[in-house]
């Protein structure tokens, strides 16, 4: 059994198996760098966990979506006497798996808009969030200021990297190094609506033209100028590395289990963005929504 490691290379799903097929007994701790989560087995159960504000269950499933970190086991640590999870190894990974994989069944993000726009004078229209790994980075450029013309310029352009549920299993893409590929994802959509020459992009996750193939490609131009070669971009976040990500690349941030009275760890992420060399916005620019479901 793995005593401590990375998690790039060992995922918390991997863990919770290990522990349950070892039966293990012991603490778990989990860090994605910011957070910290302690998950205590007896026997190879999990009966309790706590981290970040919560405990129990919600604890379990908020430290699974940490795939950057590490982790570490401790076979002598003492248990403590309460119990808060009473559903099966299984069952929490199924749930995981449910919550991930919804974001693949609802409709189209950008579509939508469109209909709305036509019925609306005032409103801006955003995606909450249009998953990188559904379009390529000029697809998603090309909607992007097509909206914002029919629109009137209300457009806001909110990308996500998803999850390795929906991104390897409904869109067939890899999902590691998910941070380089949204600084390289941006990049690319920020050159197509600033129209300052064709688009050519030479990074590890996209490459404009593509090599190999035909040997036909070369850098294009969008054709229609962009209404606002500035169109807002946001990122959705929920690690501290991805939230940094925003503050530094992007116009703002959809923030994800966000809470006012716990969100030290998030002001501090933000903040180290800010202070990255070429940050695009100052503090004072940068939006951060605040999101109210609607039914």
């Amino acid at each position: 059994m793995l005593v401590q490691g990375d998690l790039d290379a060992t995922d918390v799903a991997s863990l919770l198996r290990g522990m349950q097929q070892e039966r293990a007994t012991g603490t778990l701790s989990v860090t994605d760098g910011l957070r910290e989560c302690s998950l205590y087995f007896l026997f190879g159960h999990l009966f309790h966990a706590v981290g970040n504000g919560r405990e129990g269950e919600a604890a379990v499933l908020e430290a699974l979506g940490w795939h950057r970190g590490s982790f570490s086991f401790d076979a002598r640590a003492k248990l403590p006497p309460e119990e808060t999870i009473t559903a099966s190894t299984a069952d929490l990974l199924a749930e995981w798996d449910r919550q991930n994989a919804v974001a693949a069944l609802v409709l189209d993000a950008l579509t939508p808009l469109a209909w709305w726009g036509s019925r609306t004078e005032r409103l801006r229209l955003g995606t909450a969030v249009a998953q990188i790994s559904a379009r390529a980075p000029a697809a998603t450029a090309m909607a992007a200021a097509t909206l914002d013309h029919l629109s009137g310029g209300r457009f806001v352009l909110g990308l996500g990297v998803s999850g390795p549920q929906v991104v390897e299993g409904w869109y067939g893409q890899p999902f590691p190094r998910p941070l380089e590929r949204t600084r390289e994802y941006v990049a690319i959509v920020r050159a197509v609506l600033a129209r300052e020459s064709p688009v050519a992009f030479a990074g590890r996750q996209y490459r404009l033209p593509s090599p190999g193939g035909s040997g036909l490609g070369r850098a294009l131009r969008l054709t229609v100028h962009p209404r606002r070669p500035d169109l807002p971009i946001l990122l959705a976040a929920e690690g501290p590395r991805n939230i940094s990500l925003a503050a530094e690349i992007a116009d703002g941030w959809l923030p994800l289990f966000y809470a006012p009275g716990r969100d030290r760890w998030q002001r501090e992420a933000l903040a180290e963005g800010f202070r990255r060399t070429g940050a695009r916005r100052p503090p004072h620019e940068f939006e951060i929504v605040g999101a109210v479901p609607l039914a």
